[in-house]
């Protein structure tokens, strides 16, 4: 099987000139579009890694695993090494996902979570969730729909068009850093002063 993936180099080469006194703004584009090429350099190992694993070249190099020969030869760990080669299983399975994985707007650590729901009809709803919202929200959010299962009706509407700050709300039960501080309103029955009914000044007979 022969993949296409895209050249980095030329990106690569210009982000690792290190200058100090930038803008803030600067400095954090250049922080994402690393990050950035930091995942669609590890769609390239994990491509490669696939092959090695299937078509067993760790044998000719002297290891009798996967694992064994990327960690002697590239430094990455057992666990890492795994779930590289799951991500290029599952974008052989999905067209989407390869895209996106190899573009790197889905890092491989969240093709784990995600993969068991790419096979329905969520596909394309997980897909999105992956690409916007951060990792132990959508672990959170996946742990939550394998055990109380799939939503319909109004509930699943109202999962569809929740954002990714109100899926955090729900996941970790704390709001979001922006919203921390504010405070409800009271209402106006609240406020209002309570009236205290006067004793009477008469004594009883």
């Amino acid at each position: 099987m022969t993949t296409r993936l895209t050249d980095t180099s030329r990106v690569e080469d210009t982000l690792l000139e290190c200058e100090s006194g930038l803008h803030p703004d600067e400095v954090l584009a250049r922080l994402v579009r690393l990050a950035r090429v930091g995942e669609r350099r590890d769609a390239v190992i994990a491509f490669y890694l696939r092959d090695v694993d299937q078509r067993k070249l760790h044998d000719g190099f002297g290891y009798p695993t996967t694992v064994a020969f990327a960690d002697a030869k590239l430094g990455c760990g057992k666990d890492k090494t795994y779930r590289l080669l799951r991500a290029a299983e599952a974008c052989e399975r999905h067209e989407a996902l390869r895209r996106a994985y190899e573009s790197g707007e889905i890092a491989y650590s969240k093709i784990d979570v995600i993969a068991p729901f790419l096979g329905g009809p969520d596909a394309t709803l997980w897909l999105e969730r992956a690409k916007t919202m951060s990792s132990p929200v959508l672990r959170k959010l996946a742990d939550q729909e394998k055990r109380f299962g799939r939503p319909t009706g109004p509930n699943r509407r109202l999962k569809v068009e929740l954002d990714a700050d109100q899926w955090e709300v729900l996941a970790t039960g704390s709001l979001p850093s922006g919203l921390a501080s504010v405070r409800p309103r009271r209402s106006a029955r609240s406020e209002a002063p309570r009236c205290r009914s006067p004793r009477s000044s008469r004594s009883s007979p």
